[in-house]
């Protein structure tokens, strides 16, 4: 469903991924999207962020300091997947209204426990 804000989620999402930056690309895309990076480190400190932003600790950070993440690369990563959970949140919820509206269930939304 787009809206008057549509592009402009467009543009940001693209600096975000494709923007001058510390963290890879493939990184910050696949964060954005939902994805995981392979390292559980960092997959756990992005889950926590999606999930349960409020419970992240200085041992969070912490740990991915002792991991090698640099302080840069810790913030483009925290911007990504909170972008990412906002947008994903967003979506579901426009798809709500949408079928509220034509009273059509959306069957591409998939489960809606995947990335909530």
């Amino acid at each position: 469903m787009e809206t008057g804000y549509s592009e402009k989620l467009r543009r940001i999402e693209h600096r975000l991924i494709a923007g001058p930056g510390h963290l890879d690309q493939q990184i910050r895309r696949s964060v954005v999207e939902g994805g995981e990076s392979g390292d559980d480190i960092l997959d756990n400190y992005v889950d926590k962020v999606r999930h349960h932003a409020y419970k992240i600790v200085d041992g969070d950070i912490e740990a991915l300091k002792a991991a090698g993440w640099s302080e840069d690369q810790i913030y483009e990563l925290s911007i990504c997947a909170a972008f990412g959970a906002a947008k994903h949140r967003l979506d579901v919820g426009l798809r709500a209204i949408e079928q509220a509206r034509t009273g059509e269930p959306d069957v591409s939304a998939g489960s809606p426990t995947e990335r909530a």
